[in-house]
Formats: C-alpha cells, structure tokens, sequence
C-alpha cells in the first residue's frame, strides 16, 4: 500500500522536480521498506539526476525484492536504467548484460535492445585500431540488437539514428581492413544504408529533436 510520502513523491517525479522527490522517496520508505514500487522510482530519480551510484544502489534493492514475483512489469525497466548506469561510467561490458536480463524480463523492450547495440558499438570502437576481428565480431552484435529493435519499432528517430551511426561505423571497420573492390563496393552500400537512416529519423523525429540528426546527415556528406 502506498502511503502519503510516494503519492506525494510522484507527483513530484512527473513534474520532474528531482531533489523533491527523492526527498519523499526517502520518507516513504522510512514509513515504509516493503515497497518495491518506491525504490524503483527512488532508483529512477536519481538516475535522472545524474546520481548513478545511487541510482544503482536504489534499482538492485527494487530488484532484490521483487526476485520473487514474476509479474512485476517495472523489472524490465529497472534492468535497462542498470544497464544504462554502467554505460554511463564506460562500463559496457556490465552494461550489456543487464540488458540481457532486462531483454529476458520482457521480450518486447525496445529500449534495452537499443541499449544494448549501443554499448556493443562502443566497445567495438575500443577495439577499431587493436583488434579488427573483435571489432567485427561485436558490432555484429550489435547490429542484431538494432535490428531486433526496429523490428518492434521501426519509427523511432532515436533508433533510427543509431541505426544510421552503425553504418558509419561499419564503414571506418571496412576501411581498416582492405582497398579492393569488393571491400569499396560494400562500403558505398553501407554509405546509401546511413543516409537511408538518417532521412527516416529525420522524417519522424520531432522539431526539438532534428539539429543532431541533422548535423550528423550533413557530416555523412
């Protein structure tokens, strides 16, 4: 049962008024330290705020439990923020396996599917001047991430948009790897792949969101 701090604590939350809500967060689970729901959205504020190790140390206690229910709709989403809390500290190694677990909780999270290619292109960057098969291995990786993703949702301009980088990227791998015809023929699909990409995200993306993609379809040029 909620008491009056959460009530009082999401509401804050959706106004995005952060340091008020965990504030109520706190209380609420003075009051009451049963309830999961309360240390999710703790967990959420602070991730919000930019407060990653508490935000990690908040989303666990969630998790914790709820390890028993197998219902509980948030899991999924408590194991995506995890995933993104790591990333944030370029830890994607970690990262990608919360989003495995946030992908097993719930087949159809898009987001952590994003998430996942993303954390696989960056550590496919680390490897680009070191170790090439690596480099391929994993953004083969995440290319089926992405691609699962779009499968669920295939108008999303942030999505979309990763979709296009991936093919960028693809292409600085090509370029390390041979000059031949065959190498350079790929390379131009993979060229006409991202401007494809680009010019989807830009036709679903919002006004507030079109300057990034934007300058990045330009850059492709």
């Amino acid at each position: 049962m909620f008491n009056s701090f959460h009530l009082q604590a999401v509401e804050a939350f959706k106004k995005s008024e952060y340091v008020q809500a965990k504030t109520l967060f706190l209380q609420a689970i003075s009051k009451n330290p049963e309830v999961p729901e309360t240390y999710f959205f703790l967990g959420k504020t602070c991730f919000l705020s930019d407060e990653k190790e508490e935000a990690i140390f908040y989303l666990n206690q969630f998790i914790e439990i709820t390890r028993n229910v197998t219902t509980q709709e948030n899991r999924s989403h408590a194991f995506d923020l995890l995933g993104q809390c790591y990333a944030a500290n370029n830890k994607n190694e970690e990262a990608v396996t919360y989003y495995f677990a946030a992908i097993e909780n719930d087949l159809s999270c898009v987001s952590a599917r994003h998430n996942l290619g993303l954390s696989y292109m960056r550590l496919a960057q680390d490897y680009l001047e070191s170790h090439l098969e690596n480099c391929f291995t994993l953004l083969k990786n995440a290319h089926i991430a992405l691609s699962s993703a779009l499968e669920l949702c295939a108008d999303n301009p942030m999505l979309l948009h990763t979709a296009a980088s991936w093919h960028e990227q693809y292409i600085d791998l090509l370029k390390k790897l041979s000059k031949d015809k065959r190498i350079q023929e790929d390379i131009s699909v993979n060229f006409m792949c991202s401007i494809h990409y680009y010019r989807e995200a830009l036709a679903h993306c919002k006004k507030d969101d079109l300057m990034l993609i934007k300058y990045n379809y330009r850059k492709s040029y």
